[in-house]
């Protein structure tokens, strides 16, 4: 993490914390899916600091879904560009059913959106298996 001047923390600040949001997550569950500490992730919309690390801002677009390129942008990873205050993020239908859900109470809300990203995760991973193994079976043929 790197200490910033005000303007690339404010933008890194901003853009996490709305990316965050819309995804349905709390701090802790963003730290924990990319494997920091809850507190990293508040300097981050705290506007203290932001990661100085492109695997680390990987990890935060994977999770959250976010385009790469813009996001090593909001962190100021990407010299000459522009960096963004908020993500452009296609809305995600299945997490936003949720999220709109007046009759589930936030706790619920997280606990099944946890669990759309964990199958996600699952799915994403099962995915990559199965190309694995059509890979190697077009190279014995």
């Amino acid at each position: 993490m790197r200490n910033t001047p005000g303007l690339g923390r404010g933008t890194w600040a901003a853009y996490v914390l709305t990316a965050r949001e819309r995804a349905g997550l709390t701090k802790s569950e963003l730290a924990r899916r990319i494997q920091k500490d809850r507190a990293t992730v508040g300097r981050w919309e705290d506007g203290k600091n932001r990661p100085d690390d492109a695997d680390l801002v990987a990890r935060v677009a994977q999770v959250l879904g976010l385009d790469l390129d813009e996001a090593l942008a909001a962190a100021g990873l990407r010299p000459g560009v522009t960096p963004p205050a908020t993500p452009t993020m296609d809305l995600d239908e299945e997490i936003e059913l949720v999220r709109t859900d007046p009759k589930l109470d936030e706790d619920m809300k997280r606990r099944i959106i946890a669990l759309i990203l964990e199958r996600r995760e699952r799915d994403k991973a099962a995915a990559i298996e199965e190309t694995k193994r059509l890979i190697d079976l077009f190279r014995r043929s």
